[in-house]
């Protein structure tokens, strides 16, 4: 038994076959609903923009993502249903290679320099604490490994692990919010985001997007011993001093 699942872009539609035998209830049900979200956009496109939510991660960069999906589902559909939002949401983790689609954003941990040269996409780099971001990473990466070779992978960093964190900037915090802050291939807002519920107006402004932002709430930072601890704030405490220095909102035009 098969289930038609399409690969769709704006100038073709092509199909593939998958075998519900080696998906179960649950994954034919997202091949169908990866399938209908595809069809809905190819037959309604869009004219807006496509937006790039970079982060270094753990630093907001999911729930920014989602805000910006909710507004061009607003603006596209009429409505931010989860259907409907997660029809704008999708992820670039290599930029070089990506194909964006307009009406749509893309997660990312990815460098900025690929994006030079593309008229049709902004993007916004959110940041935070470094500390926090390393604790978070640390803590999730040494419970999940697969996790971590993933997030490690896609912050281009291969082969780093949990344990690296105690010992440098290993997933490249630093690196990456120096070059975001510096990007000017194409129009970029960088945010702090403690700062993003008092400039929401500053993004809707950037994105021509009727954003609403989740009500607003204190962060539950990870629980890890103190000797950790104390590498942690050794390591990422001078990244922070630099962070801080960058202003809590800044547009490249």
């Amino acid at each position: 038994m098969t289930v038609l699942s399409g690969m769709l872009s704006a100038r073709s539609l092509s199909f593939a076959f998958v075998d519900t035998r080696l998906l179960g209830a649950a994954g034919l049900m997202s091949v169908l609903s990866l399938t209908l979200r595809r069809t809905l956009r190819l037959m309604l496109p869009s004219d807006l923009p496509s937006f790039v939510v970079a982060s270094f991660g753990r630093s907001g960069s999911s729930m920014l993502q989602d805000v910006v999906a909710s507004g061009l589902a607003s603006r596209r559909f009429g409505t931010s249903r989860p259907f409907f939002r997660k029809a704008c949401a999708g992820a670039a983790w290599d930029l070089r290679g990506a194909r964006f689609e307009r009406g749509v954003t893309y997660k990312t941990h990815d460098y900025p320099h690929a994006l030079k040269g593309r008229d049709a996409a902004k993007a916004i780099f959110i940041f935070g604490s470094a500390v926090d971001a390393a604790r978070s990473a640390y803590v999730l990466g040494r419970r999940e490994r697969a996790w971590m070779r993933g997030h490690a992978q896609n912050l281009k960093r291969p082969g780093v692990a949990a344990e690296d964190l105690l010992q440098r900037d290993a997933l490249g915090f630093l690196d990456q919010a120096r070059a975001w802050s510096n990007f000017t291939g194409v129009p970029t807002l960088c945010v702090r985001f403690e700062e993003i519920w008092d400039r929401v107006d500053r993004l809707r402004e950037f994105t021509g997007l009727p954003l609403v932002l989740p009500p607003r709430r204190e962060r539950t930072s990870k629980v890890v011993p103190p000797d950790v601890e104390k590498k942690l704030r050794a390591t990422f405490e001078p990244v922070d001093a630099v962070l801080d220095e960058l202003p809590a909102v800044r547009i490249h035009r």
